[in-house]
């Protein structure tokens, strides 16, 4: 059985498959979308835009991503978690 994550993960065509390995597997995942669940989760701006450190952001991060299943920010913060850290499992409640 494939991992939750894997090197093809959502992609179902042939052309999809081929447009990502050449073009974007190398670029970041850049998204705003996380700041806004975490304000809705109740999290102060100070943790989103403003003066936390980076590790009380990730902190943040943390505790509101798993409010984030049935969302796309669930699947890409499982691929952000991928590849530094080769994480492929399903996060587990």
């Amino acid at each position: 059985m494939k991992p939750f994550i894997h090197d093809d993960f959502r992609l179902e065509t042939d052309v999809a498959r081929d447009l990502y390995h050449r073009h974007m597997k190398d670029l970041p995942i850049v998204d705003h979308y996380k700041w806004r669940a975490m304000r809705a989760n109740g999290v102060g701006e100070r943790y989103c835009t403003g003066e936390a450190s980076d590790w009380e952001k990730f902190e943040a991060w943390a505790k509101t991503f798993p409010a984030t299943l049935r969302n796309p920010l669930y699947h890409w913060t499982h691929m952000e978690l991928r590849r530094p850290f080769g994480m492929t499992e399903l996060h587990d409640r």
